[in-house]
C-alpha cells in the first residue's frame, strides 16, 4: 500500500469501485467480458467508466443466465489489451473496493499474465469480507447489502451498475465502522483484518472481557445490528457480563434495562468502564 493512500483518512481518500462480468468462473480458461469502474472522493460517485470486452472463448450458459451478455454484443467490443490503459487510469491513485474482489483479482491477474505483464495492486478492500466479519446479516449478497444499507440498486450482474452499488455499500459500511471519520486507510484495513475470528485483535477482546467478568467491571461495546425495518445501524451499549461462552456473552444491558445475549464476533470495539456490578441470580441462556 502506498504511503500516501495508507495515511489518508479513509473517508477522504479517492476511491474506485470495480466490478467484472466473465464468461465463466475459471480464471484460466474463462475471460473478462465486461468491466465497470465508479470513482469518487466522498459519499457521492463522481465518475463512471465501463466497457464490454471481446473474448476468444465461448460464453458459458451459466454466465449468460446471470448477466445476459451475448456473444454478438462482444464481437465489436475492444480486446482486453485495448482497454488496459483506460482501466488503469480509472483505478490509479485510488483505494479500490468491490464486492467479491477475490475472484475479480484472479481474473485480472490472469489477464495481465496473458499480456506478458505482472499484476500488482495497492489498497484493495472486498466488501464481501467486510460484511462477513462485521455485519449481522443472514446473506452477504450485494443486493441484500444494498437493502440493509439503503443503497440504490441498478441492473443486477451488469458491471457498471454493480460497481455503483458496491461504491454505495462501501461508503455506508465505512460510516458504520468509523462514524467519526478518524481512521486512515491503514487503520480501516487493520480493523477489517482484526475482525477475523482468530486474529490478535479478537484475542485481545476476549482477554479484556475475561478480565472484566473476573473483576465485575462493566464494559461498553459497539456492534452492528439491524433495526425493525431491516436497516443496519451502529449500536453502543454498556453491559454487565454475567456469563461467558465465546462467542456469546450473556449479561445485562444498562441502556435497555434488560438481560441480553451478545456475540463477540459482531463487536467492533470493547472498552472497560469504571463502574462495577454484582451478578444476580439468573437463568442461563447460552
Amino acid at each position: 500500500m502506498s504511503t500516501t493512500l495508507a495515511d489518508t483518512l479513509a473517508r477522504d481518500v479517492p476511491c474506485a469501485a470495480i466490478d467484472l462480468e466473465m464468461t465463466g468462473l475459471d480464471p484460466v480458461h474463462d475471460r473478462i467480458c465486461e468491466i465497470g469502474v465508479v470513482g469518487g472522493d466522498g459519499d457521492e460517485a463522481t465518475s463512471a467508466w465501463s466497457t464490454l470486452v471481446r473474448t476468444d472463448v465461448r460464453m458459458s450458459d451459466e454466465a449468460f443466465g446471470i448477466h445476459g451478455i451475448t456473444p454478438e454484443e462482444l464481437q465489436t467490443a475492444p480486446s482486453f489489451a485495448a482497454v488496459v490503459e483506460p482501466l488503469m487510469a480509472a483505478l490509479e491513485g485510488r483505494m479500490v473496493v468491490g464486492h467479491g474482489l477475490d475472484i475479480d483479482r484472479k481474473f485480472l491477474a490472469a489477464a495481465w499474465t496473458r499480456l506478458g505483464k505482472e499484476w500488482t495492486e495497492d489498497a484493495w478492500i472486498d466488501t464481501v469480507v467486510v460484511a462477513r466479519r462485521a455485519l449481522a446479516l443472514s446473506s452477504h449478497k450485494l443486493v441484500d447489502l444494498c437493502d440493509a444499507l439503503g443503497v440504490p440498486k441498478g441492473r443486477l450482474h451488469r458491471a457498471l451498475d454493480d460497481a455503483r452499488a458496491a461504491y454505495g455499500v462501501w461508503r455506508a459500511i465505512l460510516q458504520l465502522l468509523d462514524p467519526e471519520g478518524l481512521l486512515t486507510v491503514r487503520g480501516v484495513r487493520e480493523l477489517i483484518d482484526g475482525l477475523a475470528p482468530r486474529s490478535a485483535f479478537r484475542a485481545q477482546q476476549k482477554q479484556l472481557l475475561r478480565g472484566a467478568f473476573s473483576s465485575r467491571t462493566c464494559v461498553t461495546v459497539a456492534y452492528l445490528s439491524q433495526d425493525d425495518a431491516g436497516r443496519l445501524r451502529r449500536t453502543e451499549r454498556e453491559i454487565e457480563i454475567w456469563k461467558l461462552a465465546f462467542p456469546r456473552i450473556q449479561g445485562w444491558c444498562r441502556l435497555r434495562n434488560e438481560e441480553r445475549v451478545f456475540r463477540l464476533d459482531r463487536m467492533l470495539c470493547v472498552e472497560l468502564t469504571d463502574r462495577s456490578y454484582v451478578i444476580p441470580a439468573f437463568s442461563v441462556r447460552i
